[in-house]
């Protein structure tokens, strides 16, 4: 049988801020980043791999991750009333070199299933878009699953577009197409200008 993520209750939000996280926040990330996997990745992903999600496990991962020296990775959560509710890992491009000193991205940002529709997810993109901009980069990229429509949709809405970059990419062992998502942080031409024609390939 399919586990369901648990239902864990952000109905009565009253307080919800973003803030850098911390080793004693790896359990709630561990819990969102295992439940909005399995609502996220639904058909998309192997149900097996999504039913074993372990958050224990993934609590460690995520402990021993926040422990250690985080150089230009910024790791965010959503707190709600205490609670975290979200959380989005951003870093400088470092892996292709054209990219080096230049862009900046959004690597994971999930929103608790519960915690949807609050606005949270805004709130640590802004956040998360604000330190790559400190770190004087000038471009943001952001990969999404190309199924992943409500996602895909999400970051058109916060002014990214779709760049014309595809590749496949191995996630949680199936092979899945990622399409790439991209604008401005600091720029010093109009770089929406120039992405606007390739806008209308998406």
């Amino acid at each position: 049988m399919e586990a369901r993520p648990a239902r864990a209750s952000y109905s009565r939000i009253v307080l919800a801020r973003v803030r850098r996280a911390g080793p004693r926040d790896a359990a709630g990330i561990a819990r969102v980043h295992a439940d909005s996997w399995r609502v996220t990745y639904a058909g998309l992903l192997s149900p097996r791999y999504l039913a074993e999600l372990d958050p224990d496990a993934l609590a460690a991962r995520w402990h021993r991750r926040l422990r250690a020296p985080r150089g230009d990775e910024s790791v965010l959560v959503a707190d709600a009333d205490g609670r975290v509710a979200g959380f989005a890992l951003a870093r400088a491009c470092g892996e292709e070199p054209d990219l080096a000193g230049f862009a900046g991205e959004i690597a994971m940002l999930y929103v608790h299933p519960g915690a949807q529709r609050r606005h949270l997810g805004r709130a640590l993109f802004e956040r998360a878009r604000d330190d790559l901009a400190g770190q004087r980069l000038y471009w943001l990229l952001v990969w999404v699953v190309e199924a992943n429509h409500a996602a895909r949709a999400f970051y058109r809405r916060l002014g990214l577009r779709p760049d014309g970059a595809r590749r496949p990419e191995i996630l949680a062992g199936d092979s899945v197409d990622v399409v790439r998502y991209a604008g401005p942080l600091n720029p010093a031409i109009d770089y929406e200008g120039l992405l606007r024609p390739r806008a209308r390939l998406d």
